[in-house]
């Protein structure tokens, strides 16, 4: 899970950094990538008015059938250039999860077909 907390925001920036299993992706077995490798993500939450900026980036290594020789191969997947806005107010709870949006914007740069 990748967090961070709201009342150390008001103080500082957010480093956020390491990494997260094979599943983080929730690929289907039936898909066409499979993932066995960590995802590695370093991450800088800051204050903004009215939320919080995440800027970063993550990256990990993809399985899958080759799309022009059908032989087995991997392909480096990466977002390079995340920048995600977080509303918060006085309602937001103390320790903001981030992991799904980081999920999504990883899934949003795998390639139509590995080559």
């Amino acid at each position: 899970m990748i967090k961070f907390s709201v009342s150390r925001l008001e103080k500082e920036s957010v480093e956020l950094e390491g990494s997260e299993g094979a599943e983080f992706l929730d690929l289907d077995p039936e898909d066409v990538f499979s993932s066995q490798e960590p995802v590695f993500y370093k991450l800088t939450v800051v204050k903004t008015p009215g939320g919080a900026l995440v800027r970063g980036a993550c990256h990990t290594v993809l399985q899958g059938i080759c799309g022009r020789c059908l032989e087995e191969t991997e392909v480096e997947v990466s977002a390079d250039d995340i920048e995600l806005f977080l509303p918060l107010d006085e309602n937001s709870a103390e320790e903001q999860d981030i992991t799904s949006e980081i999920r999504q914007e990883l899934l949003l740069n795998l390639p139509m077909n590995i080559l």
